[in-house]
């Protein structure tokens, strides 16, 4: 029996291909359920954030409106990215709101979206930058194989090289 699992392109697969999660829904992988929660998750720390830049008490919510905008704005990025930016921006975004006038809440939605939408690419190439810098460890390496890649015109590996250097 084909089932629609949640994907980003949604498409139907036999059932047994698809991961059942805890909700009853079905999704192409659990890596993609477990994607999708953590989206959700990011979701809700950048509405709690702008919540409280906002300040608003426990009773008020943030419209609906900020949804909207940011998405037109920023909508390809992720949710995580968003909080990041916004993380990076609180301070600056904090003051700006408190000591400026502001006509209403969607004026402020406006002026938050333009601050995030500015500084996003900045935000994104330096998470990038983060992922690309990998701890090695060391115990699993083949010195052997190293040495040979450093090996060179002399034909000395590198441990002859540092031996002479040091002696």
């Amino acid at each position: 029996m084909l089932v629609k699992c949640v994907d980003l392109n949604g498409e139907k697969k036999p059932r047994d291909e698809c991961f059942k999660a805890p909700n009853g829904k079905y999704y192409s992988s659990e890596e993609t359920y477990n994607s999708i929660l953590k989206d959700k998750e990011y979701r809700n720390n950048v509405m709690s954030l702008v919540h409280n830049l906002m300040g608003y008490d426990n009773n008020q919510i943030v419209s609906p409106y900020f949804l909207k905008k940011l998405k037109m704005e920023v909508g390809s990025y992720s949710f995580q990215t968003v909080y990041e930016t916004i993380q990076s921006n609180e301070d600056f975004i904090g003051r700006a709101l408190r000591e400026r006038s502001f006509n209403g809440e969607q004026h402020k939605i406006n002026f938050i979206v333009k601050i995030i939408a500015n500084n996003i690419n900045d935000v994104y190439n330096k998470m990038k930058q983060v992922d690309k810098i990998k701890v090695v460890d060391t115990s699993d390496m083949n010195m052997s194989a190293i040495n040979e890649t450093r090996k060179g015109n002399t034909g000395k590996d590198l441990t002859s090289i540092v031996d002479d250097i040091w002696n």
